[in-house]
């Protein structure tokens, strides 16, 4: 009988994610222990996490449950390896805090990228592990020249890893990055996902000696063109309303000798579904709004329609499914925007160029949790190493 491995990728989980200062936590915990059903059901021999498992650099208390106490517990519990890398989202610190005591539930983690520490062996399978990479850092740990372009540095980063890595029966790469032609929800950081970071998987040359890239940074499950069998899993939830109406999966992969490989997309029931709903005069005294809304599972969006002369009347009888509806706003008009720019002022005051857009844009003040993510992502940005 030949050799065989099979194993369940994962991409985004975002454990610790709110919309709207709603936790979102109840999602991940859903999809988590769906994981956690199939790799009992199927035996496996790994799950391999491709990063942002949490949503924020220091999660909340409940989202690190969810991963730690509940998911590594169990799979541990079931003799199950994890291995994880960390993604955008993803703390260095907050890891590297955990890094030791993880080895001991069988959950390997591999936190920033390095040439030295990134292949773990589990079984018949050498996993080579590729974390976020910075532009920053990438800089900092290439010979490329600096005018060398984050796509071309990456390339050449992840070929010369996978020419040093040892082989093995099966060998797969695991990375938090983004590829060309990828298929962005546009839930993730616009700023992560441009072209300027988009690797082309088929400039690795490498590639040919890997059977399966399991990929995460990008929320839409997909195959990528590569040399070999390369897939994005996407998110495990609707993250937010870029996403509604999205079916979510992660794989479940066999690989066996001198076989095509078997990829099987999971299909994950969704505790919560996301919905945007245009309200008008005639949908709502009808009826058939509130009806949508009532018989809605999970949580929607309303854009207010131009005809309501009184919105704010509307927004009070909304309040009645305030349990439901997580934003509403009123229909944006192509206004001209007309902001000027002062880029050295701009660069000391992101967040009010911001707020003057927002209010140009839609007629009215930045909400408070969209201030507050604001912030938090410049917070972000100045901690990227």
């Amino acid at each position: 009988m030949s050799d065989m491995t099979k194993f369940i990728h994962v991409g985004d989980i975002h454990a610790g994610k709110t919309l709207h200062n709603l936790s979102r936590n109840d999602d991940a915990e859903y999809a988590v222990s769906q994981i956690i059903d199939f790799a009992k059901k199927e035996n496996v021999d790994f799950v391999l996490l491709a990063g942002d498992v949490f949503n924020q650099y220091n999660p909340d208390t409940e989202a690190i449950k969810i991963i730690f106490d509940f998911m590594i517990k169990e799979l541990n519990a079931l003799k199950i390896p994890i291995v994880m890398i960390a993604g955008n989202h993803d703390g260095h610190a907050f890891l590297d805090s955990y890094k030791t005591l993880a080895k001991y539930a069988n959950m390997h983690l591999f936190i920033k990228p390095n040439s030295q520490d990134y292949v773990i062996s589990i079984k018949n399978t050498n996993i080579i592990c590729v974390p976020y990479v910075s532009h920053k850092y990438l800089t900092k740990i290439t010979d490329e020249n600096q005018s060398t372009e984050y796509a071309s540095k990456m390339e050449s980063f992840i070929n010369a890893l996978i020419q040093k890595a040892p082989k093995n029966t099966f060998n797969i790469l695991l990375s938090h990055m983004m590829t060309r032609n990828a298929k962005i929800t546009k839930s993730e950081y616009e700023n992560t996902v441009s072209e300027f970071f988009a690797v082309n998987l088929n400039n690795i040359e490498n590639l040919k000696y890997i059977d399966y890239v399991a990929l995460g940074h990008v929320h839409k499950h997909q195959k990528i063109s590569a040399p070999t069998e390369a897939y994005y899993t996407g998110s495990c939830f609707q993250i937010d309303f870029n996403e509604e109406n999205q079916d979510k999966f992660f794989n479940f992969v066999i690989l066996e000798e001198k076989s095509t490989p078997k990829i099987l997309p999971i299909k994950f029931d969704l505790k919560n579904n996301l919905k945007t709903f245009t309200i008008n005069t005639e949908n709502f005294n009808s009826g058939l709004f509130q009806d949508s809304i009532k018989n809605l599972k999970g949580y929607a969006r309303v854009i207010i329609d131009d005809n309501f002369e009184n919105t704010r009347v509307l927004e009070h009888k909304l309040s009645a499914f305030q349990n439901k509806i997580l934003d509403i706003r009123r229909k944006s008009t192509s206004n001209d925007m007309n902001i000027n720019i002062d880029i050295k002022s701009l660069q000391n005051n992101l967040l009010s160029f911001y707020k003057e857009y927002y209010k140009s844009k839609y007629g009215e003040d930045l909400p408070k949790d969209l201030e507050n993510l604001f912030i938090e992502l410049e917070e972000e940005a100045e901690q990227t190493v």
